[in-house]
């Protein structure tokens, strides 16, 4: 009885989660029989002046977990080069799960902030687009069946192409909505 029962939860769990999948893309190739599946974009956390979204992609056989971040700073105070940021190639990004194990993935390439100034708020957007993480199929499973507590985000400050900065990390920890929103956007593309 109680298998019953727990397989009934279960399967009304990946049902609730199937429905409410929101795709960028979700096709196969006519020509290749390739799967490409995107995620919508889902914010994962917010700080004071960081915000982090996040989408699952899924070409072909391959896997990722893509990151958009947002840093503010007014416009005076702190300088260019401090906020310049960067997420470098094999930067790491660490999932600390409810069980305390952690799923660890490294950037694909290097990606740079960009700045991009509000006149109206008097703010300035540090933008860092599209860092894709590749992610196996058996990561994703694991995150999708455990909550993600923390997020710990491998990055360097100063960092201007040439200049190699100032390596350092970031924790963030996740609020419950969000914990929901990481594991119903990888059930959308493994399921």
């Amino acid at each position: 009885m109680k298998s019953k029962i727990l397989f009934a939860v279960a399967f009304l769990s990946l049902n609730t989660f199937a429905q409410n999948c929101k795709y960028e893309k979700n096709e196969v190739d006519k020509f290749t029989n390739k799967k490409v599946v995107i995620t919508k974009q889902e914010k994962v956390f917010s700080t004071v002046n960081t915000t982090g979204f996040y989408t699952v992609r899924q070409d072909g056989d391959s896997y990722y977990i893509e990151f958009d971040y947002l840093v503010q700073t007014s416009f005076s105070g702190t300088s260019n080069a401090e906020k310049n940021i960067a997420i470098k190639q094999n930067d790491q990004l660490m999932f600390l799960l409810d069980n305390d194990e952690v799923v660890t993935l490294s950037s694909s390439k290097t990606v740079q902030t960009q700045m991009k100034p509000n006149m109206a708020t008097q703010l300035i957007n540090w933008e860092l687009n599209d860092v894709s993480y590749p992610v196996t199929k058996e990561q994703l499973s694991t995150l999708q069946s455990k909550k993600t507590k923390t997020l710990r985000i491998y990055r360097t400050i100063g960092y201007d192409g040439q200049n190699l900065g100032q390596e350092d990390f970031m924790d963030v920890d996740i609020k419950k909505g969000n914990q929901d929103d990481i594991q119903a956007l990888i059930q959308c593309v493994i399921q």
